[in-house]
């Protein structure tokens, strides 16, 4: 006797195998979105700390040349020191120091304490970054 509304399950229809095949491409186009967005966000922390580092050495500086007097703070160009001294590794990094005026006088220079201002701008993709800033207040020692 033939079993006519029985099939036989030996193998998969085409159709099934279409269905997995786009369900995999789908699965695996997002785990390369995933694994892309992830090497960008590591390239940005990457950036980012070493901005963190180089605003950290131009301060640094700061404070070693304050041990004798804070004139030799500010008649520094602080841009070109850090351009010489390998604090623009970053695309298109540039370092920039602002002194800000505590008393109100409109003379940052004759503060003590002096409040520092370090910006590290670069690029990242092709577009300028928010700066990077970093605040202190610098004293003669």
């Amino acid at each position: 006797m033939m079993n006519i509304g029985k099939r036989n399950k030996r193998g998969v229809t085409f159709i099934e195998l279409l269905i997995s095949t786009t369900i995999a491409g789908v699965a695996v186009f997002g785990l390369l979105a995933l694994y892309l967005s992830c090497v960008r966000l590591y390239e940005i922390s990457a950036h980012t700390t070493v901005a963190t580092q180089d605003a950290c050495r131009v301060l640094e500086q700061m404070r070693s040349f304050a041990q004798t007097t804070l004139f030799a703070v500010t008649s520094t160009d602080w841009t070109q020191w850090a351009s010489a001294n390998g604090c623009t590794s970053l695309p298109q990094e540039q370092v920039v120091v602002v002194f800000n005026d505590l008393d109100g006088s409109g003379d940052p220079f004759d503060d003590d304490p002096l409040a520092v201002q370090v910006n590290v701008v670069w690029a990242e993709g092709g577009e300028l970054r928010q700066p990077l800033t970093l605040s202190t207040l610098l004293t003669r020692r």
